[in-house]
């Protein structure tokens, strides 16, 4: 909700501790690699998409076709930070 809001900052306070307390939660980590990169962490970004791609090499952007957004315009929000962090895009 904080990522969709364009509260970055809080949105990556809170997907680091999702990530930390659910490690294996990918979803977890794509709102942190999409939030680190909305708020100018790219390299950061860069790093979590990374260890992503290691950990899940099954994942790539198409996965995220799948995701059930309401609202197209949040999907396409997410997407961008995404392309920011380096994860590419589904389209």
């Amino acid at each position: 909700a904080h990522y969709l809001a364009g509260r970055y900052d809080k949105a990556v306070a809170h997907a680091r501790m999702v990530v930390q307390a659910r490690p294996a939660w990918w979803l977890a980590e794509i709102v942190y690699a999409a939030s680190l990169a909305q708020s100018e962490r790219v390299k950061e970004a860069a790093r979590v998409v990374a260890d992503l791609r290691s950990a899940r090499p099954e994942l790539n952007p198409s996965s995220l076709a799948v995701l059930p957004f309401a609202n197209p315009g949040d999907f396409e929000h997410l997407e961008l930070g995404l392309r920011k962090a380096g994860f590419g895009g589904v389209s």
